[in-house]
């Protein structure tokens, strides 16, 4: 837990843990306006299960303009890579407002 904590991931305190991609990620480019991120999950002592993830569209102010909502599932022992994307010509960042991974264990 300690590694993947200096390596920039985040934990919800249940055995899965998610960050904003940071190596090797390859997004395609937007061309026209909007942004592209990549976001990985990854759960290690248990099933994802049912993950929920919220995102918040930026302007170049930093005001939201949109949200962003995936619903997926994971299985334990997998990372899951997400494109988050907003073709909004006036989107200029993200963040991650909501983070929740449900299983049955």
């Amino acid at each position: 837990m300690q590694l993947l904590s200096a390596q920039g991931w985040r934990h919800d305190g249940t055995g899965v843990f998610y960050r904003w991609c940071q190596e090797s990620c390859h997004a395609p480019q937007l061309y026209g306006g909007g942004v592209i991120k990549a976001f990985d999950v990854k759960c290690v002592d248990r099933p994802c299960g049912d993950i929920t993830m919220r995102f918040d569209v930026l302007n170049a102010k930093g005001e939201v303009i949109d949200q962003l909502v995936f619903n997926e599932a994971g299985l334990q022992g997998e990372t899951r890579r997400f494109l988050i994307e907003s073709q909004k010509p006036e989107a200029a960042s993200m963040e991650l407002s909501e983070f929740s991974a449900r299983a049955k264990v």
